[in-house]
């Protein structure tokens, strides 16, 4: 993401590029502790792109942050150093409390909805809770994201009955600790981040191509969510992929993160989300800028 101050001061953001890469970094870290050298690979080579189009773009800061998957990896030093050369400056490994502060401010900055606010943002690594108005008055990072549940649990393809169960238990055990410390029912409006709840969604809305501002704060419904996690899931990888609207590394992953989203909405009494294209990377720039 590039951008800059908006034209007044209350008005955040002017973006001017936003690109999304799936480099799968967390692969297999729950499993070695480590970063593969191949998703470091294929990180790196998308880092030195990104910094070249914001060189070009003509940013004065480049701000590069890290989540669960680096977190938790043994040589994140590896990664650190490819920063260190490429960005010039150091790389940003985020708590998850601080991760779940950060989706918090990107969702709801400038949002016109019901509050307090429980903003879920579903990741490949884990899934943060945060819940607030203005800022986060309590949040929390679980073990539980899209890849991490996938390379754990789900073993066919499409996924068998006994998968998706498996799935589903692993949710509703960590949900029992995030009800014990978040009070997620106070939340007058769910705001969903991250590419899983935006791709349900551009499905749900029958879009031939990922069109973000159709996307960008409309509400996907509790039965939508279900019928579309329901088609993902008795489809294979292939099928998966061949869907206009789903990202390339996301179709074998969709289904877990789908299955987290769901059992939110059930579990928490949602019989709907608002979705939102903005997440923590807006929480990173809205923060930087209120530096400068």
């Amino acid at each position: 993401m590039v951008a800059s101050a908006g034209p007044s001061e209350d008005q955040g953001l002017e973006e001017f590029a936003r690109d999304m890469v799936i480099t799968r970094i967390g692969e297999g870290v729950h499993r070695t502790g480590r970063i593969d050298p191949e998703a470091l690979a294929r990180t790196v080579d998308v880092l030195q792109r990104y910094c070249r189009r914001a060189q070009a773009l003509h940013a004065e800061r480049i701000r590069v942050s890290a989540t669960a998957a680096v977190r938790e990896a043994s040589n994140r030093d590896e990664l650190e150093a490819v920063v260190r050369t490429h960005a010039g400056s150091e790389l940003e490994v985020i708590s998850g409390e601080r991760e779940a502060g950060l989706s918090f401010l990107g969702a709801t900055h400038g949002l016109d909805a019901p509050a307090p606010f429980l903003v879920l943002d579903i990741g490949g690594g884990s899934t943060e809770f945060a819940v607030g108005t203005e800022r986060p008055d309590a949040s929390v990072s679980t073990p539980m994201g899209s890849v991490r549940l996938t390379e754990r649990l789900i073993r066919t393809d499409p996924p068998s009955e006994d998968d998706l169960a498996a799935v589903r238990k692993e949710v509703q055990d960590i949900m029992n600790g995030v009800e014990a410390s978040v009070p997620v029912r106070t939340a007058g409006t769910l705001v969903a981040v991250a590419g899983t709840p935006t791709t349900i969604q551009a499905i749900s809305l029958g879009l031939s191509f990922y069109d973000p501002e159709a996307i960008h704060r409309s509400w996907l419904s509790l039965p939508e969510a279900e019928r579309v996690l329901e088609a993902l899931a008795a489809m294979t990888i292939d099928e998966r992929s061949a869907i206009p609207v789903m990202a390339p590394g996301r179709a074998d992953v969709i289904v877990a993160g789908a299955v987290i989203l769901v059992e939110v909405m059930r579990r928490f009494g949602f019989e709907r989300a608002l979705v939102s294209e903005t997440d923590i990377l807006d929480g990173l720039a809205l923060e930087l800028l209120a530096t400068l």
